[in-house]
C-alpha cells in the first residue's frame, strides 16, 4: 500500500512574520501513520503536514512533506496525485477555511469610503460596493514585509479557500479517501448527517466525525462512517487510528487484492 496522509494545520500569512493558524497538532495524523506502519503491506507513507505538526519518527518508509498555507497544500497534493499512484488518502489536516486577502485599517478604509461618498446620492448597494472596495484596496501596510506594531486598528480582509478534500478524487478518482469532519457541541445524529454529507460531496469511502467537546489531550471520541450510513463508535486516538488503517487495508484488499 502507498498511503498519503495529511496532518496538522495550515497557516495563512498576514505579513512576513505573522500568520493565522489553528490548534491542530498533527497527533492524530501521526497515530494513523504509525498504525499503517504496523501493517506489513504498507510500502510507503507520504506524510503531508503543517510546519509544526507532529510526524512519525520512522523514516525508512515515510516521506515527510511540510507545507504552509492552503495554496501550498493544494499545489503539493495536485502534483503528488498527478504523478504517483496513491492507494489511499487519509485527509485529517485542519485546513484553513479562509486566507488573508488584504490588510488595512478602519481609519484608512473609512477615509477611502468618505472620499468616495462625499456629496454623492447613492443606493445602498453602491455604498456597500464602495466599502468593499475600500476594505480591499491594497494599502501597502506591510511595507518592508512586516506591518508596524504601532497600528491600533488593523482590519484583516479574509476570503474563502477551496475545499481541498473535494479536489482529491477529481485528480485521482480511483484512490480510496478517508475524510474528517469536526463540529462543536451538536447531537450525534447531526454529526452523522454532516459526515454523510461530506461522503456524498467529496466521494469519501469513510469519514471520521468528531465533536470538539469530545476531543482533548487525553480523550478522543468519534464515529467512523460508511457511505451506506452505518458507523462505528470509537474511543481513544490509538484505537481510532488502528481502525482507520485496518478499514482501509480491508477495503483495498477487496478492491485490489492487497493483503
Amino acid at each position: 500500500m502507498k498511503i498519503l496522509i495529511t496532518a496538522g494545520g495550515t497557516s495563512e500569512k498576514i505579513d512576513e512574520v505573522r500568520c493565522i493558524t489553528n490548534h491542530s497538532t498533527g497527533s492524530m495524523g501521526k497515530a494513523i501513520a504509525q498504525a499503517f506502519l504496523s501493517i506489513p503491506s504498507t510500502e510507503e507513507i507520504i506524510y503531508v503536514c503543517g510546519q509544526t505538526a507532529a510526524a512519525p519518527e520512522e523514516e525508512s518508509k515515510v516521506r515527510i512533506v511540510r507545507i504552509a498555507g492552503v495554496a501550498d497544500l493544494q499545489d503539493t497534493l495536485t502534483k503528488i496525485l498527478t504523478r504517483e499512484k496513491i492507494d489511499a488518502v487519509v485527509h485529517c489536516m485542519a485546513v484553513s477555511d479562509y486566507t488573508v486577502s488584504n490588510v488595512t485599517s478602519t481609519s484608512l478604509a473609512a477615509d477611502r469610503a468618505v472620499q468616495a461618498l462625499s456629496g454623492a446620492d447613492l443606493s445602498a448597494e453602491a455604498v456597500r460596493e464602495i466599502l468593499r472596495q475600500a476594505l480591499n484596496e491594497q494599502n501597502q501596510m506591510a511595507g518592508s514585509g512586516k506591518i508596524s506594531s504601532d497600528e491600533d486598528d488593523l482590519v484583516l480582509v479574509l476570503k474563502r479557500t477551496p475545499k481541498i478534500i473535494d479536489l482529491i478524487k477529481k485528480v485521482q478518482p480511483q484512490t480510496l479517501l478517508v475524510g474528517f469532519k469536526l463540529l462543536n457541541h451538536v447531537p450525534v445524529q447531526e454529526l452523522i448527517a454532516a459526515g454523510l454529507h461530506l461522503i456524498e460531496r467529496s466521494g469519501c469511502d469513510f469519514v471520521l466525525a468528531n465533536d470538539k467537546t469530545e476531543v482533548t489531550q487525553t480523550r478522543h471520541h468519534g464515529y467512523l462512517i460508511c457511505p451506506d450510513g452505518s458507523y462505528r463508535e470509537l474511543d481513544g486516538r490509538s484505537n481510532i487510528a488502528k481502525t482507520i488503517a485496518s478499514s482501509v487495508r480491508e477495503k483495498l484488499s477487496e478492491q485490489e487484492g492487497i493483503r
